[in-house]
């Protein structure tokens, strides 16, 4: 693994407080990505400003068309904002949630799948019509009923290569960020073996976190109607001090640790 030149930051309780239960806690932490910054001064970071006042002409239609976007996405939005703006959640924590709302995003906003719906209702009832009897239909019905659909592998591909079209570094990470990210979400929701792709480490999952946090940033950006020049302007003035695509390696998952 290579040496990150990236810390995480420690929030949480301290070790020794009493609980509600009048027991001592050990040590629980908390996880967010961010460059080594040596004495930095808390002047240099008071929240993310991805739109700085000259990044539009036409303040009036940005607003309108935020608000449109905040209806399309619906609860998902306040997902989004949930996760983002939870600086104490857990690294591993806050990459599955933006996971979640990318696959969301994506389906509300650019779904296309692979079939029409006359072809996959036609296609469903007869796969399911040769089959001996309803025991079996049942176990295949509610598979067979989601087949149309892109994986949340290829809506995270799109949504990176979306992205890469305001900020090209992106080309060259893309592959290892999707699959660390789909493979590391699959190990720890399915239990799945772990294989080269999986992130092991606090640091891997708060990376990856940040990555793909860049990456729905762009996409929202691109969404409020500004041209890749002014979104690569936004990102790189938002994320000055903590950009983490230089820290995303291309050939293996970030952080992890072989035993």
């Amino acid at each position: 693994m290579r040496q990150p030149s990236a810390t995480i930051s420690v929030s949480g309780i301290n070790a020794g407080d009493l609980g509600l239960n009048g027991l001592r806690h050990d040590v629980k932490i908390h996880q967010v990505w961010h460059p080594l910054v040596h004495d930095l001064l808390w002047t240099a970071y008071q929240g993310r400003a991805l739109l700085p006042a000259n990044a539009v002409d036409d303040i009036g239609e940005l607003i309108a068309r935020w608000f449109a976007l905040h209806r399309d996405l619906g609860d998902a939005a306040q997902f989004l904002f949930g996760t983002i703006n939870d600086r104490d959640l857990l690294a591993v924590n806050r990459m599955l949630n933006l996971l979640a709302f990318a696959e969301t995003y994506h389906r509300r906003k650019y779904d296309e799948p692979p079939l029409t719906k006359e072809q996959h209702d036609t296609f469903r009832k007869d796969m399911l019509g040769q089959l001996p009897s309803q025991y079996e239909r049942d176990v295949y019905g509610g598979r067979l009923q989601h087949a149309n659909a892109q994986s949340q592998r290829q809506r995270v591909r799109w949504l990176v290569r979306r992205a890469a079209t305001a900020d090209p570094r992106l080309e060259n990470v893309k592959k290892a960020l999707v699959d660390s990210l789909i493979e590391t979400r699959n190990h720890l929701t399915h239990f799945e073996p772990p294989n080269e792709w999986v992130s092991n480490t606090s640091y891997g999952y708060a990376l990856l976190a940040a990555a793909l946090e860049y990456v729905l940033e762009g996409n929202i950006l691109l969404d409020l109607g500004l041209d890749e020049e002014r979104v690569q302007e936004c990102l790189a003035h938002g994320h000055g001090w903590d950009d983490p695509i230089p820290e995303l390696p291309i050939d293996e998952a970030p952080g992890r640790l072989v035993e």
